[in-house]
């Protein structure tokens, strides 16, 4: 079975997809703009706005995963990256100091870190993200009906504010 048709739906950007799989599905509306920003223990917390405030510096990030502005600064050594195989070791990695920061999304990070019983008061993220992208649901090309059903229910959902009700019951 070809891997594409796995998947009817996910959640993702086409920033983050590669040409391959992007020709086997399509996006919805956007449920919401997220941004993935610098993570740092609130006691160690340093001044980051652009990509050179992390020359030196040790940040976790997770193995196979891209981080745009940052990653030939990566590739350079410019910033020194800890690889980690999941978001849980990645906490532990800031957690434990074995990192100075993480990067991490701005409404998935707290979630997993509060589900996983971490203080989430101890970590603070940088003012500015890295970078910023809307969040949609990535349906498969064959069900077209679904996406469409999915847009009316986005577009409704925003109008009587039940996507602000589930970001602040479990996002924020």
């Amino acid at each position: 079975m070809d891997a594409s048709k796995k998947f009817v739906h996910a959640l993702n950007s086409p920033l983050f997809v590669n040409k391959n799989v992007n020709n086997h599905f399509s996006f919805a509306n956007s449920i919401w703009k997220t941004g993935d920003y610098v993570i740092m223990r609130k006691d160690d917390r340093f001044n980051y706005r652009k990509p050179k405030d992390l020359f030196g510096k040790t940040i976790g990030i997770r193995l196979g995963f891209g981080y745009g502005v940052l990653d030939e600064h990566f590739a350079s050594g410019q910033i020194k990256s800890h690889l980690a195989g999941d978001n849980k070791k990645l906490y532990k990695m800031l957690e434990r100091g074995r990192v100075d920061a993480i990067i991490g999304n701005e409404h998935v990070t707290p979630y997993e870190m509060k589900q996983l019983g971490i203080d989430t008061s101890q970590y603070v993220f940088a003012d500015v993200p890295i970078y910023e992208f809307d969040l949609m649901p990535m349906i498969h090309n064959d069900y077209k009906e679904f996406q469409d059903a999915m847009n009316a229910f986005i577009d409704q959902s925003k109008q009587n504010g039940l996507l602000d009700r589930i970001a602040d019951k479990y996002l924020n």
